[in-house]
């Protein structure tokens, strides 16, 4: 059976933010299935992700799928989707591309050696 992996990021652009914020995810099913999960925690008001805590706390506006989700990487191999994730997480956290609510303080030496090779 082949499961198909996705990093993706997940976007907010409107008025009330200054540029625009990433959310970095993962998962091993549909991006569409993921995707509405994100909707449904923001239509009953349960910001069970960064992406649905976003949104509620800012009061913004959700869009279609294919105007917020960009697949960053597939992946063949389910046990590289937590190190890509914590990698995408350290990049638009260094270049200021990240959500305040996934933004992490932690410094991770690991990101900067990736960056090198």
């Amino acid at each position: 059976m082949f499961i198909k992996n996705y990093k993706y990021a997940l976007h907010v652009s409107d008025a009330l933010c200054v540029h625009l914020q990433e959310h970095i995810g993962q998962t091993s099913r549909n991006l569409s299935l993921r995707f509405h999960e994100h909707i449904k925690y923001i239509k009953n008001n349960y910001p069970q992700s960064a992406y649905a805590q976003h949104i509620l706390q800012n009061i913004h506006e959700y869009v279609t799928l294919a105007d917020t989700m960009t697949l960053l990487k597939p992946l063949h191999d389910i046990a590289k989707l937590i190190p890509y994730e914590q990698l995408f997480i350290q990049t638009f956290h260094h270049n200021g591309d990240l959500s305040d609510e996934q933004s992490t303080t932690e410094h991770n030496p690991l990101f900067h050696l990736a960056k090198c090779t």
